[in-house]
Parts: C-alpha cells; structure tokens; sequence
C-alpha cells in the first residue's frame, strides 16, 4: 500500500512539474489568450455561437459552439477561405440534439493581415446568418 501511495505522490509532483514547464514554454512561445466573441451580460448563459480563437506563430486554432442547422460547416470553411487561411484540419461533434461543437485548425497564408478578433465576428456573423435561413 505505502508503494501505491509513494508512486501516486511522485505522478501527482510530475504533473505539477509537467504544468509549469509548459506555461514556461507556452510564455516564451508567445502564445496568446484565446480571443473570445461573446456577450458579457451572463457568461453561463451565453448564446450561440461562441466562438473561441487561440493563435500560435502562422496558426490558428478556432472552437465554435453554434446551433445545428444544414451548411453551417461550409459557411464557416467559405468564410476562413476569404481570410486567406488554410484550413488544415476541421472536425465537428454534435452536442446534445441542437448544438454542434466545431474545431478548425488553419494556417494564415502570406496575404493574412486582419487582427483575429475581426475574423471571430466575421464567423459568428457566418453562424448567426446560416440561423436565420
């Protein structure tokens, strides 16, 4: 038992360790905080879409929460297409029986030059728009 507790004990200390190097690492990386498009009012009860950015050198890492709702996808890749960033990965999971829970990972081109946040409202414009056909 006391092995169990002594390895259980050394684990828990790596994973601090393990934290804290990457916070270090993500610090001298430059990584921002994630830009995040939503309203203040209520932060638990926030409508949809919520639309999350994180971006790392030439990446962007993007997580949406929007209604389902047909074409939502494509509307989204169309919109990042006229950003001139290159979608290298997307997924979509549905959450419960109306929401779609959204992950994109894009690469900026050479011709990308708008702050990220104008990208997030122009993506939740996207969704807001595809809600109302």
């Amino acid at each position: 038992m006391d092995n169990n507790c002594i390895s259980l004990a050394h684990a828990v200390e790596e994973m601090k360790d393990l934290d804290e190097r990457l916070k270090m690492l993500e610090e001298r990386a430059g990584i921002d905080e994630p830009v995040v498009l939503a309203d203040d009012d209520d932060e638990e009860e926030q409508a949809l879409p919520e639309i999350k950015a994180r971006v790392y050198s030439t990446n962007i890492l993007l997580k949406i929460q929007c209604e389902k709702r047909k074409g939502v996808l494509v509307n989204l890749l169309v919109e990042l297409d006229k950003f001139d960033l290159e979608v290298s990965s997307a997924s979509v999971v549905q959450f419960g029986s109306l929401v779609l829970d959204i992950t994109i990972t894009a690469e900026m081109g050479i011709e990308f030059s708008v702050p990220v946040k104008d990208v997030v409202t122009a993506l939740r414009c996207s969704c807001l728009i595809n809600c109302l056909r």
